[in-house]
């Protein structure tokens, strides 16, 4: 009984089944990136070492690669980016507030 090559990245999974689901690699196989971007082979080795990687079969029965390190990524620019944003909101909110809550039309 022959038994399949274990691939250090997809372990049992063939490498040409397991597709990238993110960055300019979406939509090509593990196989091909090893083929023709070995540093980004790499990368992704290492990713797997640390925890920041996982492999999902969808419903189209396709196996795709995913880094956690993209998320918090896309998480903290949105933050980022929100947070001036939501702090002038909040400026603008607590204007208004004062402005429709003024004391002296209440009492």
């Amino acid at each position: 009984m022959q038994s399949s090559p274990i691939s250090p990245l997809t372990g049992i999974l063939a490498e040409e089944q397991v597709v990238v689901d993110f960055g300019e690699y979406e939509g090509k196989s593990v196989m091909d990136i090893a083929e023709t971007e070995p540093e980004f082979y790499q990368f992704l080795l290492k990713q797997k070492e640390i925890g920041n990687f996982a492999i999902r079969r969808t419903k189209d029965k396709i196996f795709k690669l995913y880094l956690a390190v993209t998320v918090e990524k896309t998480t903290r620019s949105s933050s980022a980016s929100g947070g001036p944003s939501t702090a002038s909101s909040g400026e603008t909110q607590s204007s208004q507030s004062t402005k429709h809550t003024p004391g002296t039309l209440l009492s």
